[in-house]
């Protein structure tokens, strides 16, 4: 008896070959890209912690390239600290000649000025010092983005002080200065009120803290009705505004942080305000005169160059005592200095290990990533040749499927 059944038998036969093709379309895809997931059906939740992973993988890549880049800035800094090491030794050195008493006057004016170069070339060496267009010769510090979370930064201080709020005092009438002034000067901060310290007064009913000053020449004058006279800068001085006496125009230095012929310039924030050509209140005309408005300012730790700077008095050795003096700055300064170039050498480890410890978690994810994506191919090179035998016995059973329909049709 002929069944005509085998008709569903047929169908059964095309479904299982059309399955296993479907199958080895899978397998050579795996083959081909390498992966084991290539589409959200095959694993919806693996290729979603996959993707995280590879965010976490790339970001610690490129955290470790940030790692390096701070080292190569934190080495550059070594080798310009190692290079002022170098000088203050050298001074050191002459600093000691000096206070034998063996110089005659004319020795000790040429001790004088190679220590005045030397101490020059510090400045030079120091305040020129950079990474790319990154000055290190600074008091904020760099933070540096050391893994790929928001909160993996590291920082490396330039100071071990904090910023410092200068009052403002008692403005009074404002700032007084010479009317036949010209060229450009400063509006500077001094410590110790302007009455007390200049030993005169440079105008009447002037602000107490804030006076105008010009370099001519190297030489700092700060400025009265009366004209300029000369003084000594103090390491608390500290330059607030440029002025240009020729235009009447005042800038603010705020945001500003350099050094101008050995006064700090310029702070982090404040209230202040200065109007040229006023005196008074309210405000009246008076040339090359500022009317001032605020409370105080907040300026930056000085810098290593700041900390670093001598005086024209400290480096004249014209006697034995005056040596031996500036071979105490000298030893102070290298104990300054000795002291930021351990900072450095502990910065560099610490990111050192950090750098190991990246390193690992980089490939600890990795791995993790390529449980989840990567194709074994061993096993899908077997599950392919299986699959090929079937596709072949299959497309076999088919065939004489479809032969024996055929058969129950021509006996009909």
């Amino acid at each position: 008896m002929i069944e005509v059944g085998g008709y569903s038998r047929s169908l059964e036969m095309l479904y299982a070959f059309s399955s296993n093709n479907h199958q080895i379309s899978t397998r050579q895809q795996r083959l081909s890209t390498g992966n084991a997931i290539n589409r959200a059906e095959e694993d919806a939740a693996g290729i979603s912690i996959a993707a995280r992973l590879e965010s976490r993988i790339r970001g610690q890549a490129q955290a470790l390239a940030n790692i390096e880049d701070a080292k190569s800035l934190l080495n550059i800094k070594e080798q310009n600290l190692t290079s002022v090491q170098e000088i203050l030794i050298t001074m050191q050195e002459k600093a000691t000649q000096a206070a034998n008493d063996t110089l005659d006057s004319q020795a000790r004016d040429l001790v004088t000025r190679q220590l005045q170069s030397l101490a020059a070339e510090i400045t030079t060496t120091l305040t020129t010092a950079s990474y790319g267009d990154v000055s290190l010769n600074t008091s904020s510090a760099f933070t540096f983005q050391v893994g790929e979370e928001a909160s993996e930064s590291f920082v490396v201080e330039n100071s071990d002080e904090q910023a410092e709020t200068l009052s403002l005092g008692t403005l009074n009438d404002g700032i007084a200065s010479w009317d036949a002034l010209s060229g450009t000067g400063y509006i500077m901060y001094t410590e110790t009120d302007i009455f007390t310290r200049f030993g005169a007064n440079p105008g009447f009913n002037t602000a107490e803290n804030l006076v105008a000053v010009v370099n001519q020449g190297g030489q700092w004058y700060w400025s009265s009705w009366g004209g300029l006279t000369a003084f000594t800068p103090e390491n608390s001085d500290q330059l607030l505004a440029e002025v240009d006496f020729d235009s009447d125009t005042v800038v603010n230095l705020e945001g500003t942080e350099t050094t101008i012929e050995g006064i700090s310039a310029g702070y982090e924030s404040g209230d202040l305000v200065i109007t040229p050509n006023q005196f008074g209140t309210p405000p009246a005309g008076s040339p090359e005169d500022f009317h001032v408005q605020g409370t105080s300012v907040v300026i930056p730790p000085p810098t290593l160059a700041d900390e670093l700077t001598f005086s024209a008095a400290q480096l004249t050795v014209s006697t034995a005592a005056a040596a031996r003096s500036l071979m105490g700055s000298v030893e102070s300064a290298l104990e300054t200095l000795n002291t930021e170039i351990q900072a450095i050498g502990e910065y560099q480890q610490m990111l050192t290990l950090k750098s190991e410890f990246l390193s690992t978690k980089r490939i600890n994810a990795s791995q993790a990533k390529s449980r989840i994506m990567d194709a074994d191919f061993a096993k899908e090179q077997i599950e392919l040749a299986k699959l090929e035998i079937l596709q072949n016995t299959g497309a076999s059973s088919l065939s004489q499927a479809v032969s024996d329909n055929n058969l129950v049709l021509q006996l009909l």
